[in-house]
Order: C-alpha cells, then sequence, then structure tokens
C-alpha cells in the first residue's frame, strides 16, 4: 500500500471514538504527518498524525 492509497476506514476512526476524544476536552501537539492522500470528493487532503506524547494505536 502506497501512502497514497490510504482509505479512510482503513483508521477506524468510529463516531464513538470522535465523540470520545472531543469529551476530553485536551490540546495534542501533532508529532508528526505519517501518511497523506488526495480525497477527491472532499477536494482536501486527509491525513494520518501522529500525536507527542501518545502511543502509537492513538495515530489518527
Amino acid at each position: 500500500m502506497s501512502e497514497c492509497d490510504l482509505d479512510a476506514s482503513d483508521l477506524e476512526v468510529t463516531e464513538e471514538l470522535r465523540e470520545a476524544i472531543a469529551a476530553q476536552g485536551i490540546v495534542l501537539k501533532v508529532q508528526g504527518i505519517l501518511k497523506h492522500r488526495w480525497n477527491a470528493d472532499m477536494r482536501d487532503y486527509e491525513l494520518l498524525i501522529s500525536w507527542d506524547g501518545l502511543e502509537a494505536i492513538e495515530d489518527s
């Protein structure tokens, strides 16, 4: 799989996860951009982010 072949469904970001993260009320610092791809439907990029201070399993 190349960086451009990443699909949002590969990230396993559920609505439940989004709500849990939003409810925490914390500010996260980006450690790095791991992958990126162009989403033609949204006409924007999608990024896989590594967060400073969090484990790799929490990349989103």
